[in-house]
């Protein structure tokens, strides 16, 4: 968002970024839990994990040759069932020289531009946007505040044909792989 208005994909790059960061947390996460018969998606670099910490994980990658960090987790559960959708994970994500933590959850189906969806976490609701298979969190300092204060994130989003998927993450260990990779990458 630049001035309140959303910033079209298009002249938003951070956001093909952000989807190749869930992409290699989902390798991290089948790396790390044991799941070697799956095969990792294809990604031009190596990601390195920092750590497991409960239901969440922390890991680098090398970018133009700076350390980008992040931390994610898988949902939980998801309700209605959509057939054919993807993993959904929250991750957030930490750049050298940004301004801020960026917030992503890749929802694991294409999305009605622009469309809003909300994430309830730590007593507080947080309004994200959407933007072709993910939401995002315009503040990513709420975000991580509200995740730190709770023990559930839980995101309604639109799905196809008015109905309403809501995706479930737990929270335990957030505080402890948010640290991690703060630790790894230092303050945005």
């Amino acid at each position: 968002m630049r001035g309140g208005a959303l910033v079209p994909l298009g002249r938003a790059p951070y956001l093909r970024r952000m989807r190749l960061f869930a992409q290699a947390a989902l390798a991290m996460l089948l790396l790390s839990r044991g799941a070697a018969a799956a095969p990792a998606p294809h990604v031009s670099w190596s990601p390195v994990l920092i750590g497991n910490f409960a239901e969440w994980s922390a890991a680098t990658h090398q970018e133009a040759g700076q350390t980008i960090c992040y931390a994610y987790s898988f949902a939980k559960t998801s309700r209605p069932v959509l057939t054919g959708r993807g993993r959904v994970v929250l991750t957030v994500t930490r750049r050298p020289g940004a301004a801020r933590d960026a917030v992503a959850i890749t929802l694991g189906y294409q999305v009605l531009p622009h469309a809003g969806a909300h994430v309830r976490a730590g007593g507080k609701t947080l309004g994200f946007y959407l933007e072709g298979r993910s939401a995002f969190a315009p503040h990513g300092a709420e975000a991580v505040a509200a995740f730190a204060a709770g023990r559930e994130a839980v995101g309604s989003f639109p799905g196809p044909r008015g109905v309403t998927l809501v995706d479930s993450f737990s929270l335990n260990g957030f505080a402890a792989a948010y640290g991690a990779m703060a630790k790894k990458c230092g303050a945005p």
